[in-house]
């Protein structure tokens, strides 16, 4: 929709408007904690929905705070002046500005041998950081952020925004192909140009929230300090450093790969006090449980592919972080994730499904009548959860309703079956039968 969302028929063509109205989402979803109704859902129609993910889906990484500082030239003057070595005073040999502008890392240096990563003098906490690069045919480099010298090697400390040549060089795993996070966090689409070609990148760092662009594109989203997060760190080289991701703040670095490699147009500017909260660090925080799994219709949005989150795990997922308020947990396998002694650590959990999914019934039972009843946890409904379990009764009692038959187009018109007119989710469409179109 050219950059705009459409959200009760308004149209919203800018950041601000976008984030504040994301905002109003967040402080609904966060009534299903403090709601003094027993069962609360929110059953979104698709519409909503929809609106919700055009604001997630077309934001601009930029937080474009007022209180934002202003870009800084990081090649200021045509000079490394903002740069030295890692656990040196000066920079390396190897690294000069070239002919054109850019920093040029060459792996013969200019005389005395000397290569070795790149460093900022000065380090950021949550900052955009803007930059160019071109990669040499079958080369490697990389990116880091929130580096310390107090370890051994800058990727001891600081996670990577993987630069390289993907289809020269030797190593295919998705996780070290240009653009990702690497070892942890593939790109999500393959926006990488040949080698010998500019690419344009942006890494987003807020709080717990990172952010990896790549030719325009948002190739990688990533939670630092989440489960997710310190599964897949558990599962790689760097579990191997207790200090990996755990800076808050720290230099920004370019690498030394032993590759030729050249960058342009680095600046980076400081973002305000974190928007996104720490929800790692909160124990406060809510523990939801989102269940995408589907017995019948599969929306595109719960589609994913193995070991990464559908759009709307991220959607909730970041949710959770921009609030503080809560952390997700995504799951389509119940047979295995539903089951009492699990669902118990959860304050909250969240069905995006279809069908009759494959929950033992006296799990289920469980589910509405012990763990809802229960002070302090709740139900959110999102979209089809009300395409669910049409022949359960409990689980329509609980919505409020259930559709009698789907809108399978915005003109449709959709029976909507009323459990209860006084349920809290259903009390606005009235009686029994009534018809609405949507």
């Amino acid at each position: 929709m050219n950059a705009s969302a459409i959200l009760d028929n308004m149209l919203v063509h800018d950041y601000q408007q976008r984030i504040g109205l994301l905002s109003r989402y967040c402080e609904t979803l966060m009534r299903v904690f403090s709601s003094s109704d027993r069962y609360t859902c929110f059953h979104h129609c698709g519409l909503a929905f929809v609106a919700l993910l055009a604001l997630l889906g077309g934001m601009s990484p930029a937080n474009v705070s007022a209180e934002d500082s202003a870009w800084v030239d990081l090649l200021e003057g045509g000079s490394l002046a903002a740069w030295k070595g890692y656990k040196k005073p000066d920079a390396p040999a190897s690294w000069s500005i070239a002919d054109d502008g850019s920093v040029a890392f060459n792996p013969d240096g200019t005389g005395d041998g000397q290569g070795g990563d790149l460093v900022t003098r000065e380090a950021f906490d949550n900052f955009e950081f803007e930059f160019e690069w071109k990669i040499s045919p079958g080369g490697n480099s990389g990116v880091m952020y929130r580096v310390s010298e107090d370890q051994q090697a800058t990727y001891h400390t600081g996670p990577e925004y993987q630069v390289l040549d993907n289809e020269a060089h030797a190593d295919a795993d998705p996780r070290h192909q240009a653009g990702s996070l690497y070892g942890l966090y593939a790109a999500v689409e393959p926006t990488v140009k040949p080698a010998g070609e500019w690419n344009s990148s942006l890494i987003l760092v807020d709080g717990d929230r990172v952010e990896h662009w790549l030719n325009g594109k948002r190739i990688v989203e990533a939670a630092i300090g989440s489960e997710d997060w310190n599964q897949r760190v558990a599962d790689s080289k760097f579990v191997a450093w207790p200090q990996f991701g755990k800076n808050s703040t720290g230099r920004l670095v370019l690498q030394d790969h032993g590759n030729p490699v050249w960058y342009r147009n680095l600046r980076v500017r400081r973002l305000a006090e974190s928007s996104s909260k720490s929800t790692a660090a909160n124990e406060d925080a809510k523990r939801v449980l989102l269940v995408t799994q589907s017995a019948g219709f599969v929306h595109s949005t719960v589609k994913r592919k193995p070991h990464e989150l559908s759009l709307a795990g991220r959607i909730m997922t970041e949710l959770g972080l921009r609030s503080g308020a809560f952390r997700v947990d995504c799951t389509q396998d119940v047979e295995n994730d539903f089951k009492p002694e699990l669902v118990s650590n959860y304050d909250a959990v969240a069905f995006y499904t279809t069908g009759d999914l494959p929950i033992a019934p006296e799990t289920l039972d469980w589910f509405l009548k012990t763990y809802l009843a229960e002070e302090g946890h709740g139900f959110l409904g999102l979209h089809s959860a009300a395409d669910t379990y049409h022949n359960y009764e409990p689980f329509w009692d609980m919505l409020g309703g259930t559709f009698v038959e789907h809108p399978w187009t915005w003109d449709t018109d959709v029976t909507i079956s009323i459990q209860d007119g006084d349920h809290p989710a259903s009390r606005p469409w009235g009686a029994t039968g009534d018809r609405f179109p949507f």
